[in-house]
């Protein structure tokens, strides 16, 4: 049966199993929202594909037919079970597995002080946490939701945009005090740079410092030596430990210099043109389990925006 004759014919047996409760087309037409010569039609198509009438036709009432009584009895069954089954998948808690592939800097930084929260709210969702820099393939690997960092554009897939970034060097205080930094970015030419292998894919290991030298207006900085980490957080390690300056993104600096160990001694702050996305498949985007994980990550990149905003003095690095 072809889907076309297949979608008719339970098409059918729904108007035919209503009418049936009632033993009238107009009433079932009235439950249906339809006229009850759509009703009494799509019963008759129901009756030609079969072979046999369900109905008797009287002037003024029906009156099943033996088939149509066996029919009737089996629809109802049916239809009852469809409706358990929905009212149960309505009212039911997500659970199971959720594969999440972020870059590892991300969930260190931003997702691990935070997972007692969803696992709290949602106590029958398991998360299984995958660091990725590459946006992984959908097709090939088990991964339900990707929180990817880099550009917004990926083409076949369910992309929803969660926040943008803003990059500026980050140091422990007693780096940026031995160092005179406060407010000279150009003393960053006696400082070891500290840079993230990958800051986004195919991107440079030097190029959030590039950017952000250019928009402070100190491009002439050679920003290609220093040391190279291949996660941004051991960088942010390294640069709490006064080894050096790290280029700070803020989703992920924000708890370090909340809590004193980094500082921002310059007031430049550039936004980049990467951002950080929620990536699925179209096919999954409706899933229960990723619909609730999305609106967890969505509200908690709320209360760090405005966490940010309503600091300016950690903004600047100074007091």
């Amino acid at each position: 049966m072809n889907v076309l004759r297949l979608g008719s014919v339970i098409s059918g047996l729904h108007c035919f199993s209503v009418a049936s409760r009632y033993l009238s087309f107009t009433k079932a037409a009235e439950e249906l929202c339809l006229t009850p010569g759509a009703v009494s039609h799509r019963v008759r198509q129901l009756e030609d594909h079969l072979g046999f009438p369900l109905f008797h036709r009287f002037p003024r009432r029906l009156a099943l037919t033996a088939e149509g009584q066996a029919l009737f009895a089996t629809t109802q069954r049916a239809f009852d079970l469809i409706e358990t089954e929905i009212r149960s998948l309505e009212n039911h808690a997500p659970r199971g597995n959720l594969v999440v592939a972020s870059p590892p800097s991300f969930i260190t930084n931003w997702l691990l002080p935070r997972l007692d929260d969803f696992a709290a709210r949602y106590p029958d969702i398991n998360l299984h946490l995958q660091g990725r820099t590459q946006l992984p393939s959908f097709e090939t690997e088990h991964v339900d939701v990707a929180i990817h960092y880099g550009p917004r554009e990926h083409p076949g897939l369910n992309v929803v945009f969660l926040a943008g970034e803003e990059i500026t060097p980050v140091c422990s205080p007693g780096y940026a005090a031995a160092h005179d930094l406060y407010g000279r970015p150009e003393a960053l030419r006696a400082c070891r740079l500290l840079h993230d292998n990958a800051p986004w894919p195919s991107g440079l290991f030097y190029g959030e410092w590039k950017m952000w030298l250019e928009h402070a207006g100190h491009a002439d900085i050679d920003c290609t030596g220093g040391y190279s980490f291949d996660r941004a957080d051991l960088a942010l390690n390294r640069a709490a430990a006064g080894f050096g300056v790290a280029m700070g993104r803020m989703m992920l600096v924000r708890r370090h210099l909340d809590e004193g160990s980094l500082c921002m001694p310059f007031r430049e702050v550039l936004g980049v043109p990467q951002s950080y996305t929620f990536i699925t498949t179209k096919e999954d985007a409706q899933s229960i389990r990723i619909t609730c994980f999305l609106e967890w990550v969505r509200e908690q990149l709320e209360g760090t925006a405005a966490g940010i905003e309503g600091n300016p003095a950690g903004r600047s690095g100074q007091t």
